[in-house]
């Protein structure tokens, strides 16, 4: 999996999202974006961790879905570790097939 300079504009943006809907619009831009550099769809390996213990949480744990601003998520792409807060649930259901 590549990560190209569009991809990485497209996840600044992610970053840079100060509503919901907005950052939920700019992940599902650059999971495109990752789409196009790479010739398929792809989807990059989610990590998440809760904010206040610092410790990982697994994915299937319902509380990454119910209360999403209390976690941080990590994309990996390349090599690359790309860090951003969720906003809301929407900003999450791409990365689940949703």
């Amino acid at each position: 999996m590549v990560l190209t300079a569009p991809a990485q504009a497209a996840w600044g943006r992610v970053r840079l999202a100060t509503t919901p809907q907005q950052q939920a619009m700019e992940v599902r831009a650059f999971l495109a974006a990752l789409a196009t550099a790479n010739g398929r769809p792809v989807m990059p390996t989610l990590d998440v961790r809760d904010l206040a213990s610092g410790r990982a949480v697994s994915l299937d744990d319902p509380a990454v879905l119910q209360r999403p601003q209390a976690h941080e998520a990590t994309v990996s792409v390349a090599g690359q570790f790309l860090v951003f807060r969720p906003l809301s649930r929407a900003s999450l259901d791409p990365f689940f097939g949703r």
